[in-house]
């Protein structure tokens, strides 16, 4: 017995870790990984960049607007009020009528050094 709890924990801090080390590369983790095939979204990337499945959104205040095709052809949409000029921190896929899958673009995306500041 004490040997299955040793085991579960080592699978545990290492799951755990790999998703840390995901995460700080900027990378979609195992959890949204995981997420993602649960909700039955489709992967995503941009310009050869993974974007991290963030979960489904339902829209109330009106539709999202069309923004880019993804590298796999799939048509990414953005929030209306977000300027044209700038690359939104969130795209989305439409679902249905009023479910879309969110995903966050990853530092890669705009700025790799971003999080450090000016």
């Amino acid at each position: 017995m004490k040997k299955w709890i040793i085991s579960v924990a080592c699978i545990l801090i290492l799951y755990g870790c790999l998703d840390a080390a995901l995460f700080f590369l900027h990378y979609p983790t195992m959890y949204s990984k995981i997420n993602r095939i649960i909700h039955g979204a489709p992967v995503v990337q941009l310009r050869g960049w993974p974007y991290i499945y963030s979960g489904k959104v339902q829209v109330h205040d009106g539709p999202y607007v069309p923004y880019k095709t993804s590298d796999t052809g799939i048509r990414l949409y953005k929030a209306p009020y977000f300027p044209p000029e700038q690359i939104p921190p969130s795209v989305y896929v439409k679902k249905d009528e009023s479910t879309y899958y969110q995903y966050i673009a990853s530092f890669h995306e705009t700025d790799p050094f971003a999080f450090l500041g000016n």
